[in-house]
C-alpha cells in the first residue's frame, strides 16, 4: 500500500474554524498530534489530555470538520481508527473583508485560550519549583520573557525566519538520535508592535559649535612684522 504524501500546510481561514481551536482539550490534542507526528486513537489522546474517550472523539470530529485532523486507514475488527494531523504545519489566516469582525472575535477567542493555557502551565511550573518537585526536568528551561526590540519590518521578517529555522530543527520528527533525557518543551512566540510608539524617537542632533576661522598667513606675517618694528 502506497503511503499518502503529507501536505505541508493547512490554513484555517474560517472564523468558525478558528474558534473551534479555542478550546483547551482541542489545543492539547493538536499539540500532541502536530508535535509527535504519530497517529493516536481517541482513547490515547483522551488519556494524554485527561478526558473521557467519548468527549475526545467529539472534539476530534469537530477538528476534522475544519480540516485540522484526519482519520488514518480503514476500520478493522472493530478497532478504533487512529487520528493524525492533516498537514505538517497549521496556520491561521483570515481572508476577505466580510469576515473582518468575525475574524477579530475568533482571534480574540483563540489568543485568550492559548494565553490561558500558557498561564496555567507557567503557574504550575513555579509551584513545582517551590515544592522542590523535580519530576519535570525541563522546568529549568521554562520562562516568560518580554524583550522590547528596535528593528525594521525587513529585519523582523529575517528574525522570525531565523528563529523558525532554529526551532524547527528540534522537532521530534526531524531529530536523529534524540537524547535519553530529552523532554517536550512548548515555545509560544508572540510579537506585537507597540502602537503607542510606532516609530523610534531619535534625539535631536546636538548643535555643532562653529570652529574659529583660520587666519591667513599674510595677516599673521603682518602682525609679526609690526611686533618686530621699532618706532
Amino acid at each position: 500500500m502506497v503511503k499518502k504524501a503529507e501536505a505541508k500546510l493547512v490554513t484555517i481561514s474560517d472564523p468558525l474554524g478558528i474558534r473551534a481551536l479555542a478550546h483547551p482539550a482541542r489545543m492539547a490534542a493538536i499539540d500532541v498530534l502536530f508535535g509527535d507526528n504519530e497517529p493516536k486513537t481517541a482513547t490515547q489522546l483522551a488519556r494524554a489530555v485527561g478526558l473521557s474517550a467519548s468527549a475526545m472523539s467529539y472534539h476530534l470530529r469537530l477538528l476534522e470538520r475544519y480540516g485540522i485532523v484526519r482519520r488514518v486507514g480503514e476500520p478493522k475488527d472493530g478497532r478504533e481508527r487512529p487520528w493524525t494531523r492533516a498537514a505538517a504545519n497549521l496556520s491561521i489566516g483570515l481572508r476577505g473583508e466580510g469576515s473582518a469582525r468575525a475574524g477579530v472575535v475568533a482571534t480574540n477567542a483563540i489568543v485568550a485560550a492559548s494565553m490561558e493555557k500558557d498561564r496555567v502551565a507557567i503557574v504550575e511550573t513555579q509551584e513545582r519549583k517551590v515544592l522542590g518537585d523535580t519530576s519535570v526536568p525541563l522546568d529549568k528551561a521554562s520562562r516568560y520573557q518580554r524583550i522590547p526590540l528596535v528593528l525594521t519590518v525587513k529585519e523582523s521578517e529575517k528574525l522570525f525566519k531565523d528563529m523558525e529555522k532554529l526551532m524547527l530543527s528540534y522537532l521530534k520528527e526531524r531529530r536523529r538520535g534524540i537524547p535519553a533525557d530529552a523532554g517536550h518543551l512548548t515555545v509560544t512566540l508572540v510579537a506585537v508592535a507597540d502602537a503607542l510608539r510606532p516609530v523610534v524617537t531619535r534625539p535631536a542632533p546636538a548643535a555643532r559649535k562653529s570652529a574659529p576661522k583660520a587666519k591667513r598667513v599674510s595677516e599673521i606675517a603682518g602682525k609679526s612684522d609690526k611686533s618686530l618694528s621699532t618706532p
